[in-house]
């Protein structure tokens, strides 16, 4: 059963002060919990199309008439509103009126409002290893897309790199190839574009290896000449099967779209190193064999059990951007703090833990501080700190950045995907943030990489900085060289810096000379 958007969605149409704007409150059953729902669309957005300001999730998007942006904020917290019923607050400005009905059924299927969360939960909740999870966050939902062709897109874009990566990446093909809109209301500047334009874009200006630009590419054809076809209505299994047929197209980029774009409630990406890793968390069988075969417990309601799953990681996608006020249990009085009254705030003990792991590069030194990881050093590495501030040993914390190491040095994966605490000077951290933008596979010079940073005259103080990175490889200081190509310094050493390139550009598919 559908919840419509009946007429008390629409008691505030329209909105005063910009043309075309509407505000309205879209009802949904209870329980809704929004940390993920929101977190993880504002996590992922992709730099001029989305955005998260003032407590809302905003985008553009192209409807049948026209095109709009939409806001979206949770509503209050559950008990708040006088009949029971949950309430999204929701901001649409439309360039045609006639798409007010469209706008608002995207913005539903977009946070999975139709769903229906006791069925979901009672049944999942049945599950001693989930139950917990259920118990904790009832309510939750599984995001979904504006624009399924756009998904599909993004969800190549995302293949084997970081959320960080693929929101360059995508922001990049926005600002080539997307439509320029007005937005008098925020920040949003492009539509994302169409597989038709995308289509028609030159190869060579794709900053990813080579596989992937060939996977991308007959993608956006399939999409712009419709033999695929993810629209409402659509044969979702034949688009399924096309989009596998596809080379490049694995499983998890197939039960991806299927979750998100089309809405399966029973997708599952089994692969998904997060999905994994929660899993042997649980005491649930961590392959992806054995794993779909004791999910088989959680049907139909599969991808909501990944969304659990999901949110037993530190990751930003579990939490929104900021906390909104008001959504404790209801207040009987108001307390302002008196301004007198001295505040003493106590800074928590951090506990920092090290291990080490091998390597095909040698002994590799990890460092941690309350989750996220601040140092990983090669043996006789240049820069590297002392022994005893590594704190004691511990390698419990590192189960994540081990395994995506391995998967790494087995050519199975080409960015990384962990919590970091980069620590150093402004300058430095601006540097380092610049190297994760480097695709797997390619170099770029020091000055290069000063432009980038919009210092184009600093590429001596880039190069004093890459040296100083303290998280060498998942921060790929190694692909910066010289002006001419010459590989110059490394913290670890040259010989492991030309192994390093070398093993990168044979996993990208790329020519490596002699040297």
């Amino acid at each position: 059963m559908h919840l419509d958007a009946d007429r008390r969605a629409f008691e505030d149409v329209p909105a005063a002060g910009v043309p075309g704007a509407v505000s309205l409150r879209l009802p949904h059953r209870e329980p809704l919990f929004p940390d993920s729902l929101f977190g993880h669309l504002a996590a992922t957005a992709v730099p001029g199309v989305e955005e998260w300001r003032d407590g809302a999730y905003r985008r553009t998007v192209r409807l049948p008439h026209g095109h709009g942006t939409v806001a979206l904020r949770p509503g209050p917290a559950p008990g708040r509103e006088p009949d029971g019923e949950g309430r999204v607050d929701c901001r649409l400005v439309l360039s045609d009126m006639r798409d007010l009905s469209a706008a608002v059924g995207l913005c539903r299927r977009l946070l999975d409002l139709d769903a229906d969360p006791l069925a979901v939960d009672a049944h999942l909740g049945g599950d001693p290893l989930l139950a917990p999870l259920v118990a904790r966050a009832p309510g939750r939902r599984v995001p979904g897309t504006a624009d399924p062709a756009e998904f599909a897109v993004r969800a190549v874009l995302g293949q084997q790199v970081s959320t960080a990566a693929a929101r360059t990446l995508a922001g990049r093909l926005v600002r080539a190839h997307g439509e320029a809109v007005h937005d008098p209301e925020g920040g949003l500047t492009h539509l994302f574009p169409e597989p038709a334009a995308l289509a028609e874009m030159d190869p060579g200006a794709l900053a990813m290896p080579r596989t992937r630009r060939a996977t991308l590419l007959a993608l956006v054809s399939a999409l712009a000449s419709g033999e695929i076809d993810l629209g409402p209505g659509s044969d979702r299994r034949l688009a399924l099967a096309r989009l596998a047929a596809l080379p490049g197209v694995g499983p998890w980029t197939v039960e991806t779209i299927a979750m998100r774009a089309l809405g399966d409630p029973d997708a599952f990406v089994a692969t998904d190193l997060g999905v994994r890793l929660a899993a042997r968390a649980l005491g649930l069988p961590s392959s992806p064999g054995a794993l779909t075969r004791r999910a088989g417990a959680w049907r139909p309601w599969r991808a909501y059990a990944v969304q659990h799953l999901w949110a037993t990681g530190d990751h930003p996608i579990n939490r929104l951007p900021d906390r909104l006020p008001d959504r404790g249990p209801p207040s009987t009085a108001a307390r302002p703090a008196r301004e007198d009254t001295p505040m003493t705030i106590r800074a928590p003990a951090r506990r920092r833990v090290n291990t080490v792991v091998d390597s095909p590069y040698g002994p590799l030194t990890l460092v941690a501080e309350e989750g996220r990881l601040i140092g990983l050093y090669m043996e006789r590495q240049r820069h590297r700190p002392p022994e005893e501030s590594f704190g004691e040993r511990d390698g419990r914390p590192f189960g994540a950045v081990e395994e995506q190491l391995g998967e790494y040095f087995a050519g199975q994966r080409t960015a990384f995907d962990l919590p970091l605490d980069l620590r150093g000077t402004p300058f430095q951290r601006t540097v380092w943030n610049a190297l994760l933008e480097i695709p797997y596979g390619e170099t770029v010079s020091y000055g290069r990489l000063a432009e980038r940073i919009g210092r184009p005259a600093a590429a001596r103080a880039v190069g004093l900085a890459n040296g100083r990175n303290p998280v060498g490889i998942i921060v790929p200081c190694h692909r910066v060289v010289g002006s001419t190509g010459d590989l110059t310094g490394y913290g670890g050493g040259v010989d492991r810096k030309r192994r390093l390139l070398d093993f990168e550009r044979r996993g990208a598919g790329q020519l490596v000379l002699p040297g």
